[in-house]
């Protein structure tokens, strides 16, 4: 940090670089006046209480910082004193903190609880996890063994008791088939 300081040439006076309002008065009236250049490269923030200067202390540990808890983040930055401090906490957008420092973001899976998928043989219902995020639950076999589309399972309507069973009906023998899906239903003529 560069400070500029005009250096009254003959004087004695008191300063105080801080910004806590310090003044610079000589001692003895001089009229010839001196510019310089005072290099700091360690100014050491300081905070004022009354008339007197106090060093800072800084409420979170480095600049660009985040903390977030209960779903709210708040971020550490240099307050116009230089000392370090939080800002006020704001709500993440999904409403949950993913880790100790930053706000956490959902991928939903469904669009909606309670929506379900079929695939081979086995449905999934849509879930909210804690964070209210949305994911298809474990799968669950359908009772039936398969799907009758994409979002449930499919049933069958059997029309008789066993595969291969046989059953004479206006003169002609018909045999129990199992389909593709393991429904069974009389066969053909």
């Amino acid at each position: 940090m560069n400070i500029l300081a005009r250096i009254f040439v003959g004087a004695v006076f008191t300063a105080s670089l801080s910004n806590c309002g310090g003044s610079a008065t000589p001692a003895l009236p001089d009229t010839s006046v001196q510019d310089i250049e005072v290099i700091d490269e360690e100014v050491n923030p300081e905070t004022c209480e009354g008339d007197a200067c106090l060093p800072c202390v800084d409420d979170c540990p480095a600049e660009d910082g985040s903390e977030c808890t209960d779903g709210q983040v708040r971020k550490c930055v240099r307050a116009e004193s230089g000392c370090l401090v939080w800002t006020a906490p704001e709500a993440c957008p999904e409403g949950f903190c993913i880790n100790g420092t930053d706000c956490g973001t959902c991928a939903h899976e469904c669009a909606s609880v309670g929506e379900t998928k079929c695939l081979e043989g086995k449905v999934q219902a849509c879930e909210a996890d804690p964070n209210g995020c949305r994911r298809f639950g474990a799968p669950a076999g359908c009772t039936s063994g398969f799907c009758a589309d994409v979002t449930k399972c499919g049933e069958c309507a059997n029309t008789c008791a066993g595969k291969d069973l046989k059953e004479c009906k206006d003169g002609k023998i018909k045999v129990c088939e199992a389909d593709r899906m393991g429904c069974l239903a009389w066969g053909a003529d």
